[in-house]
C-alpha cells in the first residue's frame, strides 16, 4: 500500500488538472481522512491551551509569540456524553479583565466548561469575581447539544459529530451543494512539509470569494499538516498546522500539537499533555462540580433546579420533584451567551470503517496511474 501511495504523489500532477479526472482521488483520500478520525469513538485527552499574539506560525511554531496566556484542559467523550474545559488562571484572568461598567466586566480569556448528554448542554462561564482570589460561576442548561461544539477546540475535532472548520471530509462534502454551487477541489501536486511528502489539494468558490488549501500526508490517516485560507485577492486569513502526529491504540494518527493562526495576529496552540483513546471514560468524567452548591437554570424547560455542589446532566432532578421551580417569563435569561471561536457547522455525515477507506483510497490511485500512463 505504501508503495502505491508513493507512486500516486509521484504521479501527481505540477498544475491543476480538470476536477473530474480527480474526483476519485478526492474521494479516496476523504474516505481514509474520515476513517481515521472514526477509528476512535471514545477516550480522553489532558491539554495545555495557549493564546496570544504572533507576526507568523513560525513565531508560535518557535515559541517566539506574544502577550501568551495558559490554561489547563481536559476532554472526555463516548458515543453520547462529552465533557469539555479549559480555564485560565486568577493571575492571566485579572490581567486581562476590562471594567465596563461598576456592575460589569469583560475579558479577553475565554474561561469555561461545558458538559452534554447529547439532549442539553450544560455551560459554565468562570470568571474573576469582587474578592478577586476565586472563579466565579455562571452556569446553566441549554436544549442544544449542538451548544457544545461551538465551544469546542481539539485536534482533529476528534470525538465530535459535527467538525467545524478545516475539515477536509466536510469540504468535500460541500462540493455539488446548493449553498456551495461552485465549490471545486483541485489536486496541485505534492509539497514536503515538516519532512514528509504531502498532497495538495485546493478547495475554491469564486461566488464565496474564498479558497483553501490542505497539504495531506497519505501515509498517516490523511493527515491534514497544514491549512491555510485565502481570501479572494489571494491574502491569507488562516493557518492551521498540526504537528507531532503519532500512532495511537496501533490505528489512530492523532496530532499532539495543534497551532491556529488568525492574519489579522491573533493565536492559539493546544499541546496535548496526556491522550487515551483505549479506555472508556468513567460517568464521573462528565460531571461538573463547583466549590460550593449552586442553583442551575433549565432554559429548555423552563425550571430553576435546588442548589447541588455536583452535577449530572443524566441525573436531573425531575420536573415535577421539590428540587425543581417553574420559573415566570420575567425570571427566564432572554439570550444565549456570546460563542467565541471560528467554527462554522454543516451537517455530519456517515464515516466508513478504515479497512474501507484504504481499499477505496488503493483503488483509485491505482485507477488514476493508469490513465495518466494511459
Amino acid at each position: 500500500m505504501l508503495l502505491l501511495l508513493s507512486l500516486f504523489i509521484l504521479e501527481a500532477p505540477a498544475g491543476p488538472v480538470a476536477k473530474p479526472d480527480q474526483a476519485p482521488i478526492i474521494k479516496a483520500v476523504r474516505t481514509a481522512y474520515a476513517s481515521n478520525r472514526a477509528a476512535v469513538t471514545f477516550g480522553s485527552i489532558d491539554f495545555k491551551y495557549s493564546v496570544g499574539t504572533a507576526g507568523s506560525v513560525q513565531a508560535i511554531v518557535d515559541g517566539n509569540w506574544k502577550d501568551v496566556s495558559t490554561a489547563t484542559g481536559r476532554f472526555a467523550f463516548d458515543s453520547k456524553n462529552r465533557y469539555y474545559e479549559r480555564i485560565f488562571s486568577i493571575a492571566d484572568t485579572k490581567a486581562h479583565r476590562t471594567v465596563v461598567s461598576k456592575s460589569e466586566t469583560s475579558n479577553t480569556l475565554d474561561s469555561l466548561r461545558v458538559a452534554t448528554n447529547g439532549k442539553v448542554t450544560l455551560l459554565d462561564r468562570m470568571g474573576v469575581g469582587k474578592a478577586e482570589d476565586a472563579m466565579t460561576h455562571f452556569a446553566q442548561i441549554y436544549p442544544s447539544p449542538e451548544l457544545f461544539e461551538q465551544h469546542v477546540v481539539v485536534p482533529l475535532q476528534v470525538g465530535l459529530s459535527n467538525p467545524g472548520s478545516w475539515d477536509f471530509e466536510q469540504d468535500v462534502d460541500r462540493m455539488g451543494r446548493p449553498d456551495f454551487e461552485d465549490w471545486v477541489a483541485v489536486v496541485e501536486g505534492e509539497e514536503v512539509v515538516d519532512g514528509r511528502k504531502t498532497l495538495k489539494v485546493r478547495f475554491s468558490s469564486a461566488k464565496l470569494n474564498a479558497a483553501r488549501r490542505y497539504w495531506i500526508d497519505l501515509e498517516r490517516g490523511a493527515m491534514p499538516l497544514k491549512v491555510v485560507d485565502a481570501d479572494e485577492r489571494g491574502n491569507e486569513t488562516y493557518t492551521v498546522l498540526h504537528k507531532d502526529v503519532r500512532l495511537l491504540a496501533d490505528h489512530f494518527w492523532f496530532p499532539f500539537r495543534l497551532i491556529i493562526l488568525n492574519h489579522s495576529g491573533s493565536a492559539k496552540e493546544l499541546t496535548v499533555t496526556a491522550a487515551n483513546f483505549q479506555i472508556t471514560p468513567k460517568p464521573q468524567a462528565y460531571q461538573m462540580e463547583f466549590p460550593e452548591p449552586v442553583a442551575i437554570i433549565d432554559n429548555g424547560k423552563g425550571i430553576k433546579y435546588a442548589a447541588q455542589k455536583v452535577w449530572d446532566l443524566n441525573r436531573l432532578p425531575s420536573p415535577r420533584s421539590r428540587d425543581a421551580t417553574k420559573l415566570v417569563v420575567a425570571e427566564m435569561p432572554v439570550v444565549a451567551p456570546a460563542m467565541p471561536g471560528e467554527r462554522d457547522f454543516w451537517s455530519a455525515t456517515t464515516l466508513w470503517l478504515f479497512g474501507v477507506g484504504v481499499v477505496l483510497l488503493v483503488s483509485a490511485v491505482g485507477v488514476f496511474i493508469h490513465a495518466r500512463r494511459g
